[in-house]
């Protein structure tokens, strides 16, 4: 069984219009750079932040130091009413201006059920 997000990449976005500095870990986002540079089996397409405070960018630059240049150009920084440039409206839940109705959990949960069965056929040959 073949998934697109192992090939071709995925999207994700960030919303960060209330977070703070004092929501912020460098040593936490440091392990997690590692995390998604070297373990997380999807590649990373574009990482759209939406609607960022002024701090990130600074801390974006910091993160240059420790996070590799081709995951850093993947970084896009946007505001909520430009969105749609990144996204179609179909991708995009209503309180982002999309149109999605369906919910992303049951979508995991069918996501995760293909998943095991491809694991269990390539057991069973």
């Amino acid at each position: 069984m073949h998934f697109p997000c192992w090939s071709g990449g995925v999207a994700c976005t960030s919303v960060l219009s209330n977070i703070s500095l004092s929501n912020v870990s460098l040593s936490y986002e440091k392990r997690m750079s590692a995390l998604y540079q070297d373990c997380f089996p999807c590649r990373i397409k574009k990482f759209v932040v939406v609607d960022p405070p002024l701090f990130m960018h600074a801390l974006v630059g910091i993160a240059r130091l420790v996070v590799k240049a081709k995951l850093i150009k993947r970084i896009v920084f946007t505001s909520s009413d430009k969105l749609h440039e990144h996204f179609d409206a179909a991708m995009l839940p209503p309180e982002l201006g999309g149109t999605r109705t369906e919910d992303f959990f049951a979508e995991r949960d069918r996501g995760y059920a293909l998943y095991l069965q491809s694991v269990a056929e390539m057991a069973r040959a």
